[in-house]
């Protein structure tokens, strides 16, 4: 990554764009065509502009996600393409076309393009509460909808799946709380959590068995 002031504080230089991903820049066929033409100074030469223009390419609409712990995911695509991290060899992979994959000690986010289908798989690695995010960012970069799971309790050893695809009108989370492959839950975006799980994961012993809660109950909690 290059900071936009310092791939731009070249005095008479001038700026030319191509699409493809950063890092494959020197393998990039429309980067050679237009370096070749500079050298052999072709000034008047118009380019393709599908391929080289002089202002940036329009942005695609894409799903921009963050995940906030304890929780990792798994995307693939229609094409069994997929984004995560090898937990074997503890690589990333990022093999989805046109997208992004981010993994962090607590966290992981990413971007993907909107006109595709993905099965998201959803794992923990430890108790806790998970949030996770997806956002539909326009080619103006302005955010058209938000889909949001919220403080979700969740154990060690939960599972969870849902689908994400360009007609969806809002998403549903299927959690497996015990992780032996049988939802418990179904959660819909932009929804509070059931009461029911958040009582799945709430510690309210009750020591003196008078069905009350005293500061000894809390002594033992």
């Amino acid at each position: 990554t290059v900071p936009q002031k310092s791939s731009s504080s070249l005095v008479g230089d001038r700026e030319y764009f191509v699409k493809g991903k950063h890092a494959e820049l020197p393998g990039n066929e429309a980067a050679h065509k237009k370096i070749l033409k500079i050298l052999q100074g072709e000034k008047n030469d118009p380019d393709d502009p599908n391929e080289v223009k002089t202002t940036p390419f329009e942005l695609d609409k894409t799903w921009n996600w963050t995940s906030c712990c304890p929780i990792n995911l798994e995307i693939t695509d229609l094409e069994d393409n997929i984004n995560g991290v090898d937990k074997e060899v503890g690589d990333i992979r990022q093999e989805i076309s046109g997208s992004g994959f981010f993994s962090f000690p607590n966290n992981e986010s990413g971007f993907m393009p909107f006109d595709d289908e993905y099965h998201i798989k959803v794992k923990a690695f430890k108790n806790g509460e998970f949030t996770l995010t997806f956002n539909l960012v326009e080619p103006d970069e302005s955010v058209s909808k938000t889909l949001e799971f919220s403080n979700v309790p969740i154990g060690n050893v939960s599972t969870g799946s849902l689908v994400l695809s360009p007609d969806t009108d809002n998403v549903i989370l299927s959690l497996d709380i015990e992780g032996d492959g049988i939802p418990d839950f179904e959660l819909v975006a932009n929804t509070q959590v059931p009461e029911e799980l958040k009582h799945r994961f709430s510690e309210r012993p009750d020591s003196k068995k008078d069905t009350d809660i005293h500061i000894s109950d809390c002594v033992a909690i």
